[in-house]
Formats: C-alpha cells, sequence, structure tokens
C-alpha cells in the first residue's frame, strides 16, 4: 500500500533529521552532559579499516608500502596486522598504538572541529615498531618465480598505488567472517579458495609472544606462492604443519623476501607461519585450527529514545526521533544514511563504521512511543551509504560495496561479504563513497567524491 503523504514526508524528514543531528550544535550539548565517548578503536571489536601509510614506518621501512584499502586486525595485547584485500597482502604485523588518527573518522570523533587533510603526504600509519611488511605486490601469487612488481594497470598518474584489486584470475578477497569473538579472511587464489585467521599464542614459547598466521587452502591445480615479506631484524620465521602433519609448505627467501611454496595438491592444506622474535621459541605444536564456534551477538542490548511527534496536521511535518547515544558502549553515532525495511525498520550507518537497526519507527510515529535500537556491525571504511535489496543490507564504504548478511537471526551481521570492489581507490583522504543506489533492475549505481591533490587515480 502507497505511503501517505504525511507518512512519506515524515519518513524524508527522519532521514533530515538524522542527519542533521550528528552535527547540530544541540545534540553536541546534549552530548556533553552525558558520559564521554569511548575511544574510535573499541578493544573488543576484531578489526576496523583505515587507509595505512607503512612507507616511513619503525622496524621495517618499505618505499613502496601504501594500501589505500587495509583491514586492522587487533590480535590483543598490542599487536596489530593489517590486510590488504586488492592485494591479499598483509601490509605490515606490529606492536604498538595501533593506527595514527589521521583519517577523517577517528581525527574528528571526539573533535568535530577537525577537518581531514587532503593529499597523501598526511596519511594513517601504524603507531609502533614493525615485526613484518610487504611493498606493493600481490601477496599470493603462481608460478616458479616471485614477482615484486604490481601487475595491476596503472592509474593516469603512474606512480598512483590505488589501482583497485587484482585481476580475479591471481585472486579475489571474498569476507571477513565473524567466528565467535575472531575474524576469518576469506579470498580465492588462482581460483582456489583460501581462509585465513590470525593468532597472538604464549603458549609454549621461551622468551616472548608468538604471532601466527594460519591458512586453510583448497585443492590446487597450480603451485602457489604466499609472499610473507621482509622481516625486522630479529624477529624469526618457521611453518607449522596442518593437524595431519603433512609438511608440503616449504619457507624460503626468494628475491629478498621470504615465501611459503604450496606445491599443486589434490587435497585441502593446512599450515601455519609463526612470527617470534628476540629469541622466543614457539612450541612444536600443529598450526592453529580453524575457529569453529558460533558467532556471539556483541551488543545485545537495545537502546531505547525518545519520540516527539509533531500534532500538526499539514502536509509537511517534522517528527524528532533521538539518536541512540548515550549508549551501553559510549559509541558515537554520527549518522550518514538511513533506509527503511518494508517493516519499517531503520537501517542507519554512521561514518565512524557502525551500522544500527531503528526497530518501531512506524509504531512510534504513529503514537509517539520510543523507538529500541540495535548496533548491527562495526568495523567499516567510513561509510556513507546504505541500500537495500530483497531484503539484505549493503553498504558503501572506502572498501568497496559489502553485503551484511545476518544468517542465524540474531540480529547482526555474520559476516561482510565483498560484493563489489572492482573500483580503484586512491590514499587520498577526501575521496569518499558519495553515493549508493539500488537500480531499476536490481543493479547498484555508486558515486565517488575526491581531490586529485597529488595524482590522479582511476576513479576520483
Amino acid at each position: 500500500m502507497p505511503l501517505s503523504l504525511r507518512s512519506a514526508l515524515a519518513c524524508f524528514a527522519f532521514l533530515l533529521g538524522l542527519l542533521a543531528a550528528a552535527s547540530s550544535s544541540a545534540a553536541q550539548r546534549n552530548a556533553a552532559t552525558g558520559p564521554p565517548r569511548a575511544a574510535w578503536v573499541e578493544p573488543d571489536f576484531p578489526f576496523f579499516s583505515s587507509t595505512l601509510d607503512a612507507r616511513k614506518a619503525q622496524g621495517v621501512a618499505l618505499p613502496d608500502n601504501l594500501a589505500p584499502r587495509a583491514l586492522v586486525l587487533n590480535l590483543g595485547r598490542g599487536f596489530w596486522a593489517a590486510f590488504d584485500p586488492d592485494l591479499l597482502r598483509v601490509v605490515a604485523v606490529w606492536h604498538g598504538a595501533g593506527v595514527t588518527p589521521k583519517a577523517l573518522a577517528p581525527g574528528s570523533y571526539h573533535d568535530v572541529s577537525r577537518k581531514t587533510p587532503d593529499g597523501q603526504s598526511y596519511l594513517p600509519a601504524p603507531d609502533g615498531e614493525l615485526w613484518l611488511a610487504t611493498g606493493t605486490y600481490p601477496g599470493w601469487q603462481t608460478g616458479e618465480t616471485v614477482s615484486l612488481a604490481d601487475p595491476r594497470e596503472p592509474a593516469p598518474s603512474p606512480e598512483e598505488i590505488g589501482r583497485g584489486p587484482l585481476d580475479e584470475k591471481i585472486g579475489r578477497f571474498e569476507a571477513v567472517r565473524f567466528v565467535g569473538r575472531a575474524v576469518v579472511l576469506d579470498y580465492t587464489v588462482a581460483g582456489a579458495a583460501v581462509s585465513e585467521w590470525l593468532t597472538l599464542d604464549d603458549a609454549g614459547a621461551a622468551g616472548g609472544p608468538v604471532i601466527g598466521r594460519n591458512f586453510e587452502v583448497a585443492p590446487s591445480t597450480l603451485p602457489l606462492r604466499l609472499v610473507v615479506g621482509t622481516a625486522a631484524p630479529g624477529v624469526a620465521l618457521s611453518l607449522r604443519p596442518g593437524s595431519d602433519r603433512a609438511g608440503s609448505a616449504e619457507l624460503a627467501q626468494e628475491n629478498g623476501v621470504w615465501t611459503v611454496r604450496v606445491p599443486a595438491r589434490a587435497a585441502p592444506l593446512t599450515f601455519g607461519l609463526v612470527l617470534a622474535r628476540d629469541g622466543a621459541k614457539p612450541a612444536a605444536s600443529p598450526a592453529a585450527p580453524r575457529p569453529t564456534a558460533a558467532t556471539v551477538a556483541r551488543w545485545p542490548q537495545e537502546v531505547v529514545t525518545a519520540v516527539n511527534v509533531s500534532p500538526a496536521t499539514d502536509a509537511y511535518v517534522v517528527d524528532h526521533f533521538a539518536l541512540p547515544e548515550p549508549n551501553p558502549w559510549r559509541r558515537g553515532v554520527r549518522t550518514a544514511d538511513v533506509q527503511f525495511r518494508a517493516d519499517g525498520t531503520g537501517v542507519v550507518v554512521t561514518l565512524d563504521g557502525d551500522v544500527w537497526l531503528a526497530h518501531g519507527l512506524a509504531a512510534a510515529r504513529k503514537t509517539g512511543d520510543t523507538v529500541r535500537w540495535r548496533r548491527f556491525t562495526s568495523g567499516l571504511h567510513e561509510p556513507m551509504n546504505v541500500a537495500l535489496r530483497d531484503g539484505e543490507i549493503f553498504v558503501f564504504d572506502k572498501n568497496g560495496v559489502w553485503r551484511l548478511p545476518d544468517a542465524d537471526n540474531n540480529g547482526e551481521a555474520d559476516a561482510h561479504v565483498l560484493f563489489s570492489n572492482a573500483f580503484a581507490q586512491t590514499a587520498d583522504l577526501r575521496e569518499f563513497p558519495s553515493s549508493l543506489r539500488l537500480g531499476p533492475g536490481g543493479e547498484f549505481v555508486i558515486a565517488k567524491g575526491g581531490q586529485q591533490a597529488k595524482t590522479q587515480g582511476k576513479h576520483n
């Protein structure tokens, strides 16, 4: 049944109210009276997204180690690893405070007056000492030799590193899957499915923590190479076989970098790559098993907010819906876009990488009752748009367009499934994911805003 004019305008006014409330002086005054916001990086969530510039990093400085798109994994106790979904490489592994807050979302989170610099001279960087780093080359390769060249088509400015994803024949990132409180990264390499999960372990180690990259590789008709990269002085690498003890993966140094050779085979292969430092001796144990725990509800609490329905009977009215701030996580709610499900539930995305569900909007607009908010997911890369197709949630951020399924119906996303990252993204902090809308045939139409302060990319 079509919405009435009042209902349609009220929905539109709700959208405008959400976007305005995030930056209005009234909202700032209200936030000031509540508890202060917690840190932008939430310690109990397994990852966040960021551009990462490790070209001048402490420990291992490689002149081309810049990732416009990176998933930054929180391994615990101050250890971090960044994964590049375009090149399927671990950009860096380090110990320290995380990532310097130079991007728009973290930089303005506690200071809304702080603007984002343009260009690529002042970028987020690892805040700590690197254990390992890679350059701008594929993290997985085929063939008999290792190449440290970037195989992607150059941008109009040849020096621009943000060239988009690899050709799918080489590899493609598939998903970040939530397993218990950990995550598993799924991608393909030359048509073979690969799952990777990182661990931080002290068990059996003499002298300090041990970082593990653990893999499950599907059968492949081609020999594969994991290009591990360059280790910092004092960092030792070793392999752990899978539980079947099949020692078919081989650690080697080739062309100045560490690699793991995985031969062609008809059966799956599980193995682990271990990083230890300053004489730590990893235990002679199998690779860490793939996490299998059920997905947990990270944010089971609802946040209930008030509604102020206009008593006017005019064709255009404004109803006020309070945002879910404060909340149990002391999370800021800086709304960027909202779409509505068939039952009236609002799907709200925030600049800080969160998706919220607003339940009861339709009833609240009629009765003046409350709205019930649930956090749905986090970790997205400065998203500014959300779209719905057949009831599923899609979000456009700097890493690409993600599908966010909730297969177990617990009210939270089970995975971030990469629908498309076919378009390139430069490291310029003002190249934003401006618009995502559903087309008449079920296709998506996107718009990207950007500047060319330093280089001309493919799609800015």
